[in-house]
């Protein structure tokens, strides 16, 4: 009896988190953003987005509760055509795992460039080294015409990460934003070279 009273609490104990979960994240609005900008540098256009979120404790609340955050982006990069629809020239996605360590009491924030994941006691350190920095490469300099202006279109949400499977099949309901999610658009005009002749 006592193994069967152990295999239900450890079923259970998923779906008391994920419900739980809202009400932790009950602080958490939107995300704040730095100034975005298309810059090019070191042969490549880049996306430089600083973010973080409206409320960072409420953040640190939220993961010292258990639940892992992942940090999506997605970024379509299209070149503006006057006589036709625009064209798809680049696309990228992003992730980023964030979670609370309770063993070593630490925060853990996992990059894609990266091989050993972030760590640290303070949350506000680890965001202000990572997400609070975000340099995205999309596009190799050498693929971009002069003269032309480049669309950039970027989704950002802040996702509950790790469910189980069985939890996302039998809660339809269930949304798995911690904040509100954020769109933007962005130009890049790529100017002609002026020691070049016209």
């Amino acid at each position: 009896m006592p193994g069967i009273a152990r295999r239900l609490l450890l079923q259970l104990l998923p779906l008391t988190l994920f419900f739980c979960a809202p009400a932790a994240a009950a602080g958490l609005e939107r995300f704040t953003l730095g100034p975005a900008r298309l810059e090019e540098r070191q042969g490549m256009l880049r996306l430089s987005l600083p973010l973080s979120v409206d409320n960072e404790q409420a953040l640190e609340h939220l993961l010292r509760e258990g639940v892992m955050l992942e940090l999506r982006l997605r970024v379509e990069l299209e070149r503006r055509r006057l006589l036709w629809f625009n064209e798809d020239i680049a696309a990228l996605d992003f992730s980023s795992l964030l979670r609370h360590d309770p063993l070593n009491r630490e925060f853990t924030l996992l990059l894609p460039d990266l091989a050993q994941p972030l760590r640290g006691r303070e949350l506000r350190g680890l965001l202000a080294a990572s997400w609070k920095k975000l340099d995205l490469p999309l596009l190799q300099s050498a693929r971009l015409s002069e003269g032309e202006l480049y669309l950039a279109a970027v989704e950002l949400r802040l996702l509950r990460a790790g469910a189980p499977p069985w939890l996302e099949r039998t809660l339809m309901f269930w949304d798995k934003d911690v904040v509100e999610a954020e769109q933007l658009s962005l130009e890049y005009h790529k100017e002609q070279d002026a020691s070049l002749p016209r």
